[in-house]
């Protein structure tokens, strides 16, 4: 817990704002809209090592937006570097949606 209070610390000091979507400009990560059946409402995926964050346009314009952005710019930010391990391993994915699931994404998230 400590760790992630430093990183939602240091980013929102580093940014001056704790508005994911801008922090995610600011990192330079793509962010794309899609369309999902009903769950996830957001997912990272990497293209060439590089994040792409993309939510269901059922929450574009909610509230839940800046909540699920945050959940997944946390995955980028504090688990950079474990996409292999995080798919091959059902016990890691758990532990790392755990993780991300931490205040980090909702203080980031919360406007």
């Amino acid at each position: 817990m400590e760790k992630i209070s430093n990183v939602v610390k240091t980013v929102t000091n580093r940014y001056h704002t704790a508005n994911p979507f801008t922090i995610a400009e600011k990192l330079n990560i793509q962010v794309e809209w899609c369309y999902f059946d009903r769950l996830p409402l957001g997912k990272t995926i990497y293209d060439d090592g590089q994040p792409i964050i993309m939510l269901d346009e059922a929450i574009r314009h909610t509230p839940d937006q800046y909540f699920v952005m945050g959940h997944e710019l946390g995955h980028t930010i504090l688990q950079e570097g474990l996409v292999g391990y995080y798919t091959s391993s059902i016990r890691a994915h758990g532990q790392l949606e755990t993780e991300a699931g931490q205040p980090l994404p909702t203080k980031v998230g919360s406007l």
